[in-house]
């Protein structure tokens, strides 16, 4: 089901691969696998770990088992949702009881508070810190990193900023997230990374107001900038040494955005159309090509298999490039976790009159990796 364990220019070769095949790829280019006993999936590892919510319990799935994992204090009586995993298996997410959790093989540890009266909530962690935010009675929010014992630090914000929120840490311990000088992104907000706990603002040259949504191994950021009253929406990648990339929005769409990045440079996220009413549809890049339309591969699957899944989000990626994704049924409304990966996953040779095409992708690829290379640290503005 994964892809060829081969290097990232190979990696990202098969992908080259399927684009360059079709520019709207074809569904039997994919597989889709269930993650039976998993209701929604929020986020998976590349050891196959995929954690999320079954039956309103945070719940971990590997290998056809599906496990609930611990209680908060005060039992079934508070829901909990897994929202994030580290390499090594931590994971993080909501524990209930208005408390953040990470869960260890030890059980659950609630995400301290520095005082009462407040909440937590974690949305990303490496194998030693979670990050997410601190919610206030004000409904203020501050980015905030906690150790594997739950103990809380405050994320510094920039200057004249009131919120404050982190997304994603990789495993250096760069934290991406935002600030702003309201609640919501809908008003302005600032995409920014903290490096030691200093923050500083991420260059968006021609925007006004941007977030980041998750950061690679690389130090690449993924995420989102666009101008205040005027948009659109534009999905964008902050590269390694700062500077700012433009994703494409696909034709027919007007607005873009990202949510996950993996460490071969495969963007996922989605796109909007207004005139369908704002109906949004996932897409998947990777830095040199156009979108691949996720929504209509997966309903493509979906009609070829005969069943009733709609609603398709996406959630993650790993390096291998399985994607997570979530539908719900039509005909009994309930939920279900799957696995989206390219059939190329199962170690098939690609067909003869394609081998022209796999060169001319592994070479876009070999360039590309030169041009990404081991880059530095994002440079302040």
């Amino acid at each position: 089901m994964k892809l060829l364990q081969t290097n990232r220019p190979m990696r990202q070769a098969l992908l080259g691969l399927a684009l360059a095949l079709s520019g709207a790829a074809q569904a039997a280019d994919w597989q889709l696998t269930a993650l039976t006993g998993l209701d929604k999936g929020y986020a998976l590892n590349n050891q196959g770990l995929v954690v999320g919510q079954t039956d309103s319990r945070a719940t971990s799935w590997r290998n056809g088992l599906a496990v609930t994992l611990a209680e908060p204090p005060g039992g079934a009586s508070f829901g909990s949702v897994a929202i994030a995993v580290s390499p090594l298996g931590v994971m993080a997410g909501d524990g209930g009881n208005l408390r953040g959790a990470n869960w260890t093989a030890g059980g659950l540890t609630p995400l301290g508070v520095l005082r009462e009266g407040v909440r937590t909530w974690a949305e990303g962690l490496n194998d030693f810190t979670s990050v997410g935010f601190t919610s206030y009675a004000n409904d203020r929010t501050q980015a905030t990193q906690w150790n594997l014992a739950g103990q809380p630090t405050l994320l510094t914000g920039l200057a004249n900023t009131q919120y404050s929120r982190a997304y994603g840490i990789n495993q250096a311990g760069q934290v991406v997230g935002w600030n702003g000088g309201a609640q919501f992104v809908d008003n302005f907000s600032r995409a920014v990374i903290w490096n030691q706990g200093q923050v500083s603002p991420l260059y968006t040259p021609g925007y006004s107001s941007s977030i980041a949504r998750d950061i690679n191994e690389h130090g690449e950021v993924a995420g989102s900038a666009y101008t205040v009253n005027t948009r659109p929406e534009h999905a964008v990648v902050w590269n390694t040494d700062g500077s700012l990339r433009t994703l494409d929005t696909p034709a027919g769409f007007d607005t873009s955005s990202a949510i996950r990045l993996n460490d071969q440079g495969w963007v996922l996220g989605q796109a909007t159309r207004s005139a369908d009413g704002l109906l949004s549809e996932l897409m998947l890049w990777d830095d040199q090509d156009p979108a691949i339309n996720l929504s209509r591969i997966l309903a493509d699957l979906n009609t070829a298999a005969g069943t009733h899944w709609r609603n398709w989000t996406g959630t993650d990626l790993d390096d291998q490039g399985q994607i997570l994704v979530n539908a719900i049924d039509d005909d009994t409304g309930r939920s279900q976790a799957f696995i989206l990966s390219m059939v190329s996953g199962t170690g098939q040779v690609p067909e003869p009159q394609s081998l022209a095409l796999t060169l001319l992708a592994l070479a876009m690829a070999l360039r590309s990796n030169v041009r990404r290379g081991h880059r530095p640290t994002p440079a302040k503005p």
